[in-house]
């Protein structure tokens, strides 16, 4: 993974028991500047949900479960696992710079007050052998009440989130050292690419928004008010909710979500492509020797039409410049967008 300026974390347990104990771990990991990846964040698509989970797993940075009295939604062919327990396997081949992503597990503790609808009675043999599989595997924390709950994750997401960007800190730094050692000769540009991805649902186009610090937009030229209103609309949307994301509560954040998965359908239907990206770029500004640099998260959002051929592969623009071609497959895959650097 690369770097990010809000870590993901994904939040696995059974959802028909535990709503307030995860509602608790979501107000924990944004008090730390974390962002929670769970079902509360997630869009309404057509997309198979067990394939969705699964990116969204792939797609985390920490990985916590919390696991009470019920194993869970067994999904077809897959082994009759739940899918937490799923979860909590597709977790474990995640890894951020050849180390595998750490997996938070927190276990109801037998002090926990319940309630008979809390217990999953024909799936007890399973979820006992679950629990003892992740006791083996890792040190657990054990919960007493949602209070309890929210305090451990806060503990342990703390000291985890301090050291990974204490680590990408570190690294940022020794790289720009070595860029910058020796004499520099010249002041010629360089380019650098940027593969723009497209983006067919609200949540891949949030992950682009959070954390973003300036934003630049693009579109294909449009030929008439009711383009200009769909369009220009879209992108004044994501204009506003960059500027505003930290400050909207979780339900807002979904229907966020929604509203702009409704919008990109509606732009697939009159013949657009949304694509976008997101970059950590230094950028100078001011005037002669007062010149400064700061660094920035920029997104990337792209409004192109389908017969856009900038939504193909183009190796000759990529030989003139130096770069050796990749295959994309799919008639509207990835792009790279080049920008100058100096």
């Amino acid at each position: 993974m690369s770097h990010k300026e809000r870590l993901d974390v994904f939040v696995s347990s059974t959802s028909y028991d535990l709503p307030e104990h995860r509602k608790a771990i979501v107000d924990a990991l944004l008090s730390l500047n974390l962002q929670p990846r769970g079902m509360e964040y997630w869009a309404v698509t057509g997309d198979d949900p067990v394939q969705l989970c699964k990116r969204q797993v792939s797609e985390a940075d920490a990985f916590i479960g919390i696991y009470a009295h019920r194993y869970g939604w067994c999904p077809v062919d897959f082994g009759g696992k739940s899918i937490t327990e799923l979860e909590y396997d597709w977790a474990g081949s995640v890894s951020y710079n050849g180390k595998s992503i750490p997996r938070f597990c927190f276990v109801i503790d037998a002090l926990h007050p319940i309630t008979i609808d809390m217990v999953e009675q024909d799936k007890k043999t399973e979820l006992e052998a679950f629990k003892k599989r992740i006791s083996a595997e890792h040190q657990i924390g054990f919960f007493k009440s949602v209070n309890d709950l929210k305090a451990q994750v806060i503990h342990a997401l703390a000291e985890w989130s301090n050291d990974r960007r204490k680590a990408e800190k570190k690294a940022a730094d020794a790289t720009k050292q070595g860029q910058t050692s020796g004499t520099n000769k010249s002041r010629e540009p360089k380019y650098f690419q940027l593969k723009a991805k497209k983006i067919d649902t609200g949540s891949a186009l949030i992950d682009i928004i959070m954390g973003s610090d300036a934003h630049q937009t693009t579109h294909d030229d449009l030929q008439n008010d009711a383009e200009v209103e769909l369009v220009g609309g879209f992108l004044q949307n994501i204009t506003d909710y960059s500027d505003i994301w930290n400050d909207i509560d979780p339900i807002n954040r979904t229907r966020a979500q929604l509203e702009l998965q409704r919008e990109i359908e509606d732009l697939a239907s009159n013949g657009f492509l949304v694509y976008g990206c997101q970059n950590r770029e230094i950028h100078r500004y001011g005037i002669g020797d007062n010149t400064q640099t700061i660094s920035l998260n920029v997104q990337y959002i792209f409004v192109l039409r389908q017969s856009n051929p900038r939504v193909l592969r183009n190796s000759q623009i990529e030989a003139a410049m130096g770069f050796e071609s990749q295959a994309f497959l799919g008639a509207f895959a990835p792009f790279l967008i080049y920008l100058k650097e100096y």
